[in-house]
């Protein structure tokens, strides 16, 4: 699917999943350990509900909103670096003049 959305990779080409976020590590650590405490705090609160299919939708979606959240700190994207091969050239100068 990768190579329909990103074209060919070839022998000399590289994909990888990079992030864009110009946040520190610390930050994004924080903000998964909050995401993390947000999905337990949920699922904990639902756990004691009776009405089981209302509850597992409410959970999918904050669930689908949490995992929303993550991705738009993150700023995923595809790095995909290509090498060209080419035929070497070789110039050679030179220089006949008196000022040699």
């Amino acid at each position: 699917m990768l190579e329909w959305l990103l074209g060919p990779i070839g022998e000399y080409s590289k994909l990888t999943l990079v992030s864009l976020s110009e946040l520190p590590l610390w930050v994004l650590l924080g903000c998964g350990l909050v995401a993390v405490v947000v999905v337990g705090i949920t699922l904990w609160g639902y756990s004691r509900d009776t009405r089981k299919g209302s509850v597992a939708l409410l959970v999918f979606l904050r669930l689908a909103v949490v995992a929303i959240v993550i991705a738009m700190v993150l700023q995923p994207a595809f790095l995909k670096e290509i090498v060209v091969s080419s035929k070497n050239h070789l110039v050679i100068l030179i220089d006949d003049s008196q000022s040699m």
